[in-house]
């Protein structure tokens, strides 16, 4: 499914299943829920509008269960059709551009790489898979996102 704007099909409520799988073999769930806010800007450059990102819920990984959040801000393209991900403390994550229904990215955390492939596969559902190798972190996690009604 093609979308026309990134932020835009991106903003909302998601209901969130991420499952996660070890190197070593354990294996974990998260589930929550993901939101994504349009803010106002006040920075004049290209980038028009921006939002923030907050995902909580309940991670059980092996004997662990407890709770778990992630923010992230999103910053969209001057056309629309891409967004710059970026922690909450300014530092770049990836870039997502949707529009074509599908999105690779990397991510270098230190000397590990994180690969993310993002798919829309209909209007109210989004699936992203993370492949993360390097000296100190080895996993694979899937995550899918479902629409909640406003």
């Amino acid at each position: 499914m093609d979308v026309d704007n990134t932020l835009v099909f991106l903003l909302g409520r998601w209901s969130i299943h991420r499952s996660l799988v070890h190197g070593g073999g354990a294996c974990g769930t998260f589930t929550g829920v993901g939101v994504l806010a349009a803010r106002p800007c006040s920075d004049v450059s290209p980038r028009r509008r921006w939002a923030h990102y907050e995902e909580t819920g309940n991670l059980r990984f092996g004997t662990y269960s407890g709770s778990a959040t992630r923010q992230l801000d999103y910053a969209a393209g001057p056309e629309g059709r891409s967004v710059a991900i970026s922690f909450c403390d300014g530092r770049p994550y990836i870039d997502l551009d949707l529009t074509a229904g599908s999105w690779t990215a990397r991510h270098p955390c230190a000397a590990d790489l994180y690969e993310i492939s993002t798919r829309v596969i209909s209007s109210d559902l989004v699936e992203e898979c993370w492949r993360v190798r390097g000296p100190t972190k080895s996993y694979d996690a899937v995550t899918t996102m479902t629409r909640l009604a406003p």
